[in-house]
């Protein structure tokens, strides 16, 4: 049945978004029904997901950003992105730097964007409470959620392609340009996804229905990790003399490097018609659809049955909320019965939500890595004081957003029991958040960070450690103000994108360099080292007492 003729169908259906992806969906019937799904409950299926999914906003609210501007913005840095390929052909006229930049800053967007988003989509259990019930099967389920993502992937793809397409038809050979990139971008696409698609796959037939949201919440968390930092780490461990040697010795690794086959296309479409280079040209074509019916292969017959697993909520209640350390630390920053009951009630939350967790530990991680690994010397010497202490107070940009998603709950619904607590005023509950916040979370990072820099870096001086401990915990302590003024984990989850974040992003960064140059001139003498030092402390100490006094956002 098409959009059009059903009558039950809503005039914002015939968005662009859903009528290309059943459009798309249509001509393609006939693969999607060899895949053993059944086509009209994934049409089904699949246009009310997209529905929804268009229908949506970041963050849900007046001014929120929706979800088809947020795909532009992205598109855009895909964009400008591809520019560097661009001028690699350009300066250069080498295929080989073209091709490598541009796929390789491809594949590491999209695979950042696949663990961030589109595994969320993939795992999304908003449907299957009533798809549970109904005779739909596990592989028509995976189908839907993955077409899902492949159209927005395919118009990723084109913005990716369209610089180092353009730059390399007037540098390169012009066939090849026009006809290998724009392939070669595709095919890196649907390998992403087909891969993300078979770690689903064999992560559900390896440890069953039961352990399998927890595992792939780990697993979602340690790509993450791995996406921010693994680059900084690989930057200063491995050198590249010790990568290009390896490569040259062992040409095997072109087999099962997806940029190779790239290469190979390309030099097939300029001409070479070498045995090795068909076959490396045809893995374009063959390991997407490879990757896709493996995982579709290996997909086992309980895939609803895990995502509707809530066995996990049993288990979390049978383990109780005992009392950590941190949680004793309530007890004392606390000025009321009220505020350390919701102190030990957010901190406990901090680490057991999500949302919350699959947000701040990355991040927390990344920012770490940035902070300490990215400042190590390469070769011996010495790092800088300053771009140690530059890279610190990169930190600060931290509170905007773990206070953004501290608000979030996966089981918002539950928030009416917040009547029950024995507060009358929403100022103690507000006090017991924020500190809960400052001192489970963001001090912590700050103090491992400045304590880890001043003992790997002997430029840095245990002062300038301490100098910017302090400007961190005012920062943080300040910007609860502003921040932390609804209760901690009592929203429903949504993409906490929002026009006046995007300010928010600037002032901070303004802020971070107003406090790198104060650092600066802390450098040059030490009375300046500690009147900033007392500025400092004393932002502190205000801060710190007025969030007994904060008022909730209306």
């Amino acid at each position: 049945m098409s959009v059009r003729g059903n009558p039950w169908s809503s005039r914002k259906s015939s968005s662009f978004l859903v009528n290309a992806t059943l459009w798309a969906a249509d001509r393609s019937r006939r693969w999607i029904e060899l895949a053993g799904i059944d086509f009209a409950v994934f049409r089904v299926v699949l246009e009310q997901r997209v529905r929804m999914g268009t229908e949506a906003k970041f963050g849900g609210q007046p001014g929120a950003m929706t979800v088809g501007l947020g795909m532009i913005l992205v598109g855009f840095a895909l964009v400008m992105a591809g520019l560097g390929s661009g001028v690699a052909a350009l300066v250069t006229r080498q295929p080989t730097l073209w091709m490598w930049i541009g796929q390789g800053a491809w594949i590491f967007m999209l695979t950042s964007l696949c663990v961030n988003y589109f595994a969320n989509v993939l795992l999304d259990p908003s449907d299957i409470g009533v798809l549970a019930s109904r005779p739909v099967g596990d592989r028509t389920i995976v189908g839907s959620r993955f077409a899902e993502v492949l159209l927005p992937t395919a118009l990723l793809a084109l913005c990716a392609a369209s610089a180092p397409t353009v730059f390399g038809a007037f540098t390169l050979h012009p066939l090849g340009a026009l006809v290998a990139f724009p392939l070669a971008t595709l095919s890196s696409g649907l390998v992403v996804l087909a891969g993300m698609t078979l770690v689903v796959a064999l992560a559900l037939r390896v440890v069953g229905p039961v352990r399998f949201q927890r595992v792939m919440f780990w697993l979602q968390l340690a790509a993450a990790i791995s996406i921010g930092a693994g680059p900084q780490l690989a930057n200063r461990v491995i050198p590249m003399g010790t990568l290009t040697e390896a490569y040259s010795t062992h040409p095997w690794l072109a087999w099962v490097n997806p940029i190779e086959h790239h290469l190979a296309l390309y030099a097939l479409l300029g001409g070479d018609f070498e045995s090795r280079t068909l076959t490396l040209a045809a893995l374009v074509f063959v390991l997407p659809v490879a990757l896709g019916g493996l995982a579709f292969a290996l997909l086992r017959q309980d895939f609803i049955a895990a995502l509707a697993d809530r066995g996990e909520l049993v288990r979390s209640a049978r383990r109780g909320f005992r009392p950590s350390l941190f949680a004793r630390v309530g007890s004392v920053v606390c000025r009321s019965k009220a505020a350390r009951a919701v102190f030990g009630f957010t901190l406990a939350l901090t680490r057991r939500e999500r949302p919350y967790l699959r947000t701040v530990v990355p991040m927390a991680a990344t920012t770490l890595v940035m902070a300490v690994v990215l400042t190590r010397p390469r070769a011996s010497g010495t790092a800088a004081p300053m771009l140690v202490a530059g890279c610190l107070y990169y930190l600060a940009i931290l509170p905007t957003f773990v206070y953004g998603v501290a608000r979030v709950s996966e089981h918002a619904e539950a928030r009416w029991w917040f009547d029950a607590l024995p507060f009358s005023e929403p100022s103690a509950a507000l006090e017991g958040g924020a500190k809960a916040i400052l001192c489970g979370t963001l001090l912590p990072i700050a103090a491992f960070a400045c304590v880890a820099a001043s003992s790997c870096f002997e430029s840095l001086a245990w002062r300038d450690g301490l100098l910017v401990f302090v400007a961190l915990a005012a920062l943080d302590c300040v910007s609860a103000r502003f921040f932390m003024r609804k209760i901690p984990f009592s929203t429903a989850p949504s993409l906490q994108i929002h026009y006046r974040d995007l300010v928010t992003t600037f002032a901070i960064l303004a802020v971070i360099g107003l406090l790198v140059f104060v650092h600066w001139l802390s450098t040059l003498h030490f009375a300046v080292w500690a009147a900033a030092l007392a500025l400092y402390a004393v932002a502190f100490a205000l801060g710190w007492r007025a969030l007994a006094r904060l008022t909730p956002a209306p």
